[in-house]
């Protein structure tokens, strides 16, 4: 498995045992300084299960605060 994350990371549990393979602390998006994102490999096994969390909804932008250009929280 390649791995890379702005701000959030990728985490995976082996014979319960929890790995963290960390995202980089940087936009996807439009940053000043541009830099590639650090990729990280995990050779997965069978059983091994993989979590990966988004920002999710609370953290959009969107017309429902009236076009403020502000995040729904």
């Amino acid at each position: 498995m390649c791995f890379s994350g702005a701000y959030n990371s990728v985490y995976i549990v082996r014979n319960k045992v929890l790995t963290e393979l960390k995202g980089d602390k940087k936009p996807v998006g439009y940053s000043e300084k541009e830099q590639l994102f650090k990729q990280h490999s995990f050779q997965l096994e069978v059983g091994d299960m993989v979590y990966l969390f988004s920002d999710g909804y609370p953290d959009q932008f969107g017309s429902t605060t009236g076009g403020r250009n502000k995040k729904l929280k």
